[in-house]
């Protein structure tokens, strides 16, 4: 064997012993322990008792489009309490209709050729209740279906939910809620209790949730359809154990995300159709002083199976997440449309942390000028932190086997605070396009295996590896320790 020959040799395996070194540093950093994924896809669906069935026709309900149904709904629940649980039927037909409160041991049943259409005037629904808005814990306008303090409690059939979000006295709010939300903050860094937090005023009011279980214990919404929520459609506040399943969202009114889980733990979330004005699925746990003050972390969450149809964001992180954020498994997702298939998102200040994350076997189109996948520490968040050194992290990160279709020049954008931003682990990842951009800010311990991307930008970061079978065009800035090994 030629002298060329074995030096070729020994530089290969050289390169292998410190693809090595740092692969198996990131394997201890970039631990997913998965015991959190079998304890989350073995949470029971809550039982009913089928015997009982309560029907809001004998409550009074009329199906004339002018008449509202709340009483008749009202007095359903409590008669379906008072025997123990069971069914409130709404059968065929279309119930106009106040907020409906739900309690202990209800399924609120729609029948399929059923439609639920909520009032669209905000008067309805006082008097207020307690509830939390962009993260914020308030007193406002009641959602339209809302739980608070409940156990064993469900929405399921194939029937509509329609929340008349787009009515002529719910859509100035867009605009005219900016004073509440101004109002709100300063109320919370200023530490005022919650009961003086009173928002569902004609000085101050703020869009509530379609739907909202509020401090919950086992809760199944199951089957449904729902279109135009005021805000947020379905809206999980300091819940636990949750599934939703094979439910079709449709909205298109701003910040009405499809699904928002926040600071509830033990959640399942499959089989869903998404099309929404804002994220299709978004995760957080609560913003600045209020977040930490309740100190309550979105944990222990399942996304299999669910289909993004059109979303501004496929997956959202933060940005209100100063509880914290981890343990979230994400397989077999579809984005069909989205600005961004994955955001993780927050700001210097926050605090908090999103850990612990896998994203696999997925695909992702995002035909916009965005990046595909989004990891951003400088968000522009519309009420900015104090000044605090609580600043967030973002850790323990992988996402594995991916398809990405993309029209945007950059694919992968990580823009990170020094020393906060770590152990990312991007391998098997499809580009349609190599010839896109993959940016590195201000992190470090970030890892790329068998990534079809051809150029990328490192700027203020260190232990950055890449392996390939072809050599990337790599352009640093004040970096140091980048790895690449290509064959």
């Amino acid at each position: 064997m030629s002298q060329k020959k074995i030096l070729i040799i020994l530089i290969i395996f050289a390169n292998l012993i410190i693809l090595s070194i740092f692969i198996n540093s990131d394997k201890k950093k970039v631990s997913i322990d998965p015991s959190f994924i079998i304890k989350v896809e073995k949470i029971a669906k809550p039982i009913f008792q089928r015997d009982i069935i309560c029907n809001i026709l004998d409550y009074g309900a009329e199906e004339n489009n002018i008449s509202k149904n709340t009483s008749a709904f009202e007095n359903a629940i409590s008669d379906c309490t008072l025997k123990g649980g069971g069914i409130v039927l709404v059968p065929n037909g279309t119930w106009k209709t106040g907020p409906i409160h739900l309690k202990d041991n209800i399924n609120l049943h729609i029948t399929d050729k059923a439609t639920i259409l909520f009032s669209g005037n905000p008067e309805d629904y006082l008097p207020m209740v307690k509830t939390r808005f962009i993260g914020l814990d308030l007193y406002n306008y009641s959602p339209m279906i809302y739980a608070k303090d409940c156990q064993n409690i469900a929405i399921t059939g194939k029937g509509l939910i329609d929340g008349n979000g787009q009515s002529d006295k719910w859509k100035p709010f867009i605009k005219k809620q900016k004073k509440g939300i101004k109002k709100l903050y300063s109320m919370s860094l200023a530490n005022t209790p919650i009961i003086k937090r009173a928002f569902g005023t004609k000085e101050y009011f703020l869009r509530p949730s379609l739907i909202q279980p509020y401090n919950c214990n086992n809760v199944w919404i199951n089957g449904i359809t729902i279109k135009e929520g005021p805000m947020w459609t379905i809206h999980s506040v300091y819940t636990n154990n949750l599934i939703i399943d094979n439910i079709n969202i449709q909205t298109i009114s701003p910040n009405t995300d499809g699904i928002v889980i926040d600071s509830s733990t033990n959640v399942l979330i499959k089989n869903n159709k998404i099309s929404t004005g804002d994220d299709g699925i978004s995760i957080k746990s609560g913003r600045d002083k209020d977040g930490w003050r309740v100190n309550k972390p979105s944990e222990n969450i399942v996304l299999r199976d669910n289909k993004i149809i059109d979303a501004h964001a496929g997956v959202s992180f933060g940005s209100e997440m100063s509880g914290g954020i981890k343990n979230v498994d994400i397989e077999n997702l579809t984005v069909l449309k989205a600005n961004r298939a994955i955001r993780m998102k927050t700001t210097p200040g926050r605090g908090g942390y999103i850990r612990n994350i896998l994203i696999q076997n997925s695909t992702f189109n995002t035909p916009f000028l965005n990046e595909s996948i989004q990891i951003n520490m400088h968000y522009n968040s519309s009420t900015l932190p104090p000044k605090t050194k609580r600043n967030p992290t973002i850790q323990n990160i992988k996402f594995n086997n991916l398809k990405i279709i993309s029209n945007s020049k950059n694919v992968i954008a990580i823009d990170g605070i020094k020393n906060k931003l770590s152990s990312v682990l991007f391998r098997d990842i499809s580009i349609q396009n190599p010839t896109k951009t993959i940016n590195i800010i201000n992190a470090h311990h970030i890892n790329f295996v068998n990534i079809s991307a051809l150029i990328y930008k490192i700027k203020n970061s260190k232990y950055i590896t890449i392996q390939n079978l072809f050599c990337p065009t790599i352009k640093t800035q004040n970096s140091k320790k980048i790895i690449t090994i290509c064959q």
